[in-house]
């Protein structure tokens, strides 16, 4: 797996991606009281915005499909993390956070990433060695659980 960082040219790809996840993956009453929100929040505007302000962008293709996208903010803190739903379930999340792991201690970004898991993904994110780091809050709508991993080459 190739972990690749996103520019400007891959912004469409990117939103769209974004966009497909978003309607498969999160369930109706959260989507539609959040759908404004996060619609702004992954136009390509906005994400050129935030890639300007520290945050790094990073993705992955299979077959020459968009099939992963991660925006880790600052260098510390991951904000998206997206699978394409076809490969849930089969360890590609995993990986792709491992490579992503890795990319970050090679860049000499923070040795403790952290994360708020929606509360359906937190076993994700325990399965890949992030522990809770406080408690639960309310974020859009619904539960967001903080979470931590310290990494290390």
């Amino acid at each position: 797996m190739l972990i690749l960082q996103a520019e400007n040219n891959t912004l469409i790809e990117i939103e769209a991606f974004l966009k497909k996840c978003w309607e498969e993956d999160v369930f109706d009453a959260f989507r539609s009281k959040n759908e404004p929100f996060f619609s702004r929040f992954i136009s390509g505007d906005a994400i050129k915005k935030r890639m300007y302000t520290g945050s790094i962008f990073y993705y992955f293709l299979l077959e020459n499909d968009l099939k992963g996208v991660a925006e880790v903010q600052d260098g510390k803190h991951i904000a998206l993390f997206f699978i394409a739903s076809d490969l849930r379930g089969k360890g590609v999340g995993k990986r792709f956070i491992e490579k992503l792991e890795h990319v970050l201690i090679k860049n000499k970004h923070q040795l403790i990433l952290t994360v708020h898991a929606y509360l359906p993904h937190a076993g994700f994110y325990r399965s890949c060695g992030y522990a809770e780091s406080g408690a639960k809050v309310l974020g859009m709508e619904t539960f967001i659980l903080p979470m931590y991993k310290r990494i290390v080459d």
